[in-house]
C-alpha cells in the first residue's frame, strides 16, 4: 500500500484549536499506514488569532492555506486546487469521524478505487449526540435528493469523504461554496457516470459545532432548486 499518496484536506472556520488537538492522531494513523501523504488544514474566515495558532506549527507533510472569505466548499475546492497525492480525503476539524474510519474505506489492501462517502444514516452506523432538530431536517434534505436527482444515497452532508483527485478534476466546475458543494459533488460524480459507494462509519457529534441547523438548512434547500434548475 505504500504507493498509495493521499491529501487530508480539513476546512476549519475558526477551529484551528480542536484541529490542533486531533492532529497527532491523524499524522500517526497516516504514517502507519506507509502512505505518502500530506495534511492540508485550510483556514476559512478564521480569526487571525487562530491563524496564528497553526503559523507557530511547524510539520513535515502539513500545509496550512488561509482564505479570508468563509465557506466549506470553498475551503475545499481551494485545498484540492493546492494538493499533490492521488486520492483526496476530506474530513472535519473536529474529527466527528475520526481518522481510523478510513479503514473501512481499505479494500485488499487498497483504498477503494471507487468514490467513497461515509454515512451516519444506516443500522450499521454510529450516530452520538447529533440534535434531534439536526436529524429531522436531514432526513427530509435526503428525501428531497432522492426526488430531485436520483441518487442513490442515505448521506449527503457526511464529511468524510473519499475520491480520486483525477476524477474530481475531470467534474464540471463545482459552483457552490457552502455546505451545498457536497451535494453538488455528488450530482456531478453521478452525472460523470462515477460508481458512489456508501460505508457506514461512527461519528460523534461536536456539541459545540458551528453550524446554525435552521439557516444553513434554509439555505441548502433553496441550492437544491438551483442544482436541479441546472441538471
Amino acid at each position: 500500500m505504500n504507493d498509495i499518496s493521499i491529501s487530508v484536506i480539513i476546512p476549519s472556520k475558526n477551529d484551528e484549536e480542536i484541529f490542533l488537538t486531533n492532529l497527532n492522531q491523524i499524522q500517526t494513523y497516516l504514517k502507519k499506514q506507509q502512505w505518502k501523504y500530506e495534511i492540508i488544514l485550510v483556514s476559512n474566515g478564521s480569526s487571525k488569532e487562530n491563524n496564528l495558532l497553526i503559523d507557530s506549527k511547524k510539520e513535515i507533510n502539513f500545509k496550512h492555506l488561509k482564505l479570508e472569505e468563509s465557506g466549506k466548499g470553498l475551503a475545499i475546492k481551494h485545498g484540492i486546487k493546492n494538493a499533490i497525492g492521488d486520492y483526496i480525503l476530506f474530513m472535519d476539524a473536529d474529527c466527528s469521524v475520526a481518522i481510523n474510519e478510513l479503514d473501512k474505506f481499505i479494500d485488499k489492501n487498497q483504498l477503494i478505487d471507487e468514490v467513497v462517502i461515509g454515512t451516519r444514516r444506516t443500522k450499521d452506523s454510529l450516530n452520538l449526540h447529533t440534535p434531534f432538530v439536526r436529524r429531522l431536517s436531514g432526513a427530509i434534505y435526503i428525501s428531497l435528493v432522492k426526488f430531485l436527482f436520483k441518487l442513490n444515497v442515505t448521506d449527503t452532508q457526511c464529511g468524510f469523504k473519499l475520491f480520486k483527485r483525477k476524477d474530481y478534476l475531470m467534474l464540471e466546475n463545482i459552483r457552490f461554496n457552502n455546505f451545498s458543494f457536497d451535494i453538488e459533488l455528488l450530482v456531478n460524480f453521478n452525472n460523470a457516470n462515477l460508481n458512489i459507494k456508501e460505508v457506514p462509519v461512527d461519528y460523534i457529534h461536536n456539541l459545540d459545532s458551528k453550524v446554525m441547523v435552521i439557516q444553513d438548512s434554509l439555505s441548502m434547500f433553496f441550492d437544491l432548486i438551483k442544482l436541479k434548475l441546472r441538471n
